[in-house]
């Protein structure tokens, strides 16, 4: 991780994603929330490592937290697996009118999306 030591390296969190997503292959979940929380630290608009991290939080039965992780995220920049796992996080919470909230952006946004469809296989 020479390049997040580099105060010349002008996209440590480019780096730092790169290496959670690595870790997450390896099978390695806290090493991935570690880089990816690191990537949000260094830049807080770190979109794709506030989804992993979030999901992850998520899949560890820990929504509260994985929709404090991911809200700013989707609300600034949504994409299909980010609108779906609000989703999911909001029903996990019995927010019933943010996950309605989430899901119409996810049909109106993408209606096409492996997402979308899926959605609407769960309701």
């Amino acid at each position: 991780m020479q390049a997040v030591k580099n105060p010349l390296y002008k996209t440590p969190q480019v780096a730092l994603y790169n290496a959670g997503v690595c870790a997450l292959r390896a099978q390695q979940k806290t090493q991935a929330e570690n880089y990816f929380f690191q990537a949000l630290q260094v830049d807080p608009l770190a979109h794709a490592s506030a989804y992993q991290l979030a999901n992850l939080q998520f899949s560890r039965g820990e929504p509260a937290l994985a929709l404090n992780t991911l809200q700013n995220s989707v609300n600034v920049a949504p994409t299909p697996e980010s609108l779906f796992l609000a989703v999911r996080i909001c029903r996990a919470l019995h927010m019933p009118d943010d996950a309605s909230y989430y899901s119409v952006q996810l049909h109106k946004l993408f209606p096409n999306a492996n997402e979308t469809k899926q959605l609407l296989k769960m309701e």
